[in-house]
């Protein structure tokens, strides 16, 4: 059943279970995020387009859920978003806001297509090692990350914490 919901397109990719600390500025996202608080606090973030454009139907995206909302006194705010289900853009919707509107339908995993457990268990281990290389690049002290259990949760949190380009992600 097709969903309607704003849409921020963003050179990001937010993936379902991991954290976003997003600045809000522009006017228009002013008043999509005053609309969001005062509804389900939801809105959808997709990885491609322009702010200007909305992104093509079939185009893959996130809902974005509004944790923490810190207002800042010119109007201004920064927020932090976890990311909730994805979904594909079915259509623009008319609407009078001065933000993208769409249409956006559930998007899932075919059922039966979790990798095999060893898969699962040699990218824990590869990840493992990439986040310790990565603290000791940034100099920070190592620590042992937290990884979901779950093969399609440990997906997301490895492909939101992999420092790539939004395409590769």
């Amino acid at each position: 059943m097709p969903l309607r919901l704003p849409i921020f397109p963003l050179g990001v990719v937010l993936f379902p279970g991991t954290p976003l600390p997003l600045h809000i500025f522009e006017p228009r996202y002013r008043r999509m995020l005053a609309d969001c608080l005062a509804g389900d606090r939801r809105f959808g973030i997709t990885p491609t387009g322009t702010t200007a454009e909305l992104p093509e139907p079939g185009t893959v995206g996130c809902t974005a859920v509004v944790r923490v909302n810190q207002e800042l006194a010119d109007g201004r705010s920064n927020i932090i978003v976890l990311g909730a289900e994805r979904f594909v853009l079915a259509g623009a919707v008319e609407d009078p806001a001065p933000y993208h509107v769409a249409l956006v339908q559930p998007f899932e995993d075919d059922p039966g297509s979790d990798p095999p457990a060893e898969s699962t268990d040699h990218l824990r281990e590869l990840f493992s090692a990439y986040h310790l290389l990565l603290r000791q690049l940034h100099d920070t002290e190592p620590d042992d990350p937290e990884l979901p259990g779950d093969s399609v949760g440990l997906s997301f949190h490895v492909s939101a914490t992999v420092e790539a380009d939004a395409g590769v992600k």
